[in-house]
């Protein structure tokens, strides 16, 4: 994978996690970049959840999604750790909208 399709699937999920709702097509399109098919068992979970607002889930809740769509997408070939550092950098979104991120700040 080079450095574009990280990058396209990186800002793609960014968008997600700092968007409204949860959307399975994000999952399915950066699955496709990397060429992994997804567990049956976390995806069609997700898959279940699909355009449910932030909002409208458990702060748990919402980090096992983080969790289960990084297992959807686990590859050798990518580093999900710039995910994480999103979080980070937008301690102040994260204070004041808390619907919108996921607890996964320090």
């Amino acid at each position: 994978m080079d450095n574009f399709e990280q990058q396209a699937i990186v800002t793609a999920l960014k968008k997600m996690f700092k968007g409204g709702y949860f959307d399975i097509c994000t999952v399915d399109a950066c699955a496709k970049i990397i060429g992994c098919i997804p567990p049956s068992n976390p995806y069609n979970a997700l898959r279940a959840i699909h355009c449910v607002n932030w909002g409208d889930m458990q702060s748990s809740f919402r980090n096992d999604v983080v969790e289960k769509v990084m297992v959807c997408l686990s590859s050798p070939t990518i580093d999900f750790s710039c995910i994480y550092e999103v979080f980070r950098e937008n301690k102040t979104v994260e204070e004041t909208s808390k619907k919108k991120l996921f607890g996964l700040l320090g």
